[in-house]
């Protein structure tokens, strides 16, 4: 393929793909029940709550940050490690839990087995 081949076709690519940035809907948009959807998604989540949390202690900062980004950012990392924390609490209880379990119900086995 010759070098103006290319050249046309690589135009013709560009020149359809400027047309589809200008049109008023370049992407079909979510009917409003995938919207619906969505927003329960992240409620049920938890995602619009930490956002929330994060927005508001930035409004309530009295000395704004340089990079509200960052700032965002290590707000929702620290609720992160919050929960974080409360799960390893839970687990750690769960396993204590079952290692009891498992002690009792070893010693029931040895009392059913039979010694050699």
């Amino acid at each position: 393929m010759s070098g103006a081949c290319v050249l046309l076709q690589l135009q013709t690519i560009t020149s359809s793909h400027r047309r589809h940035w200008r049109s008023p809907h370049p992407w079909p948009h979510p009917s409003d029940f995938q919207r619906k959807q969505f927003r329960r998604y992240l409620h049920h989540s938890g995602v619009i709550n930490s956002l929330t949390s994060a927005l508001v202690a930035l409004y309530e900062e009295s000395d704004k940050p340089d990079d509200a980004m960052n700032f965002v950012m290590n707000h929702l990392s620290a609720q992160l490690s919050e929960a974080l924390i409360l799960e390893k609490t839970e687990l750690r209880r769960r396993c204590e839990r079952l290692t009891e379990e498992n002690e009792e119900l070893r010693s029931k086995l040895l009392q059913y087995e039979t010694p050699p």
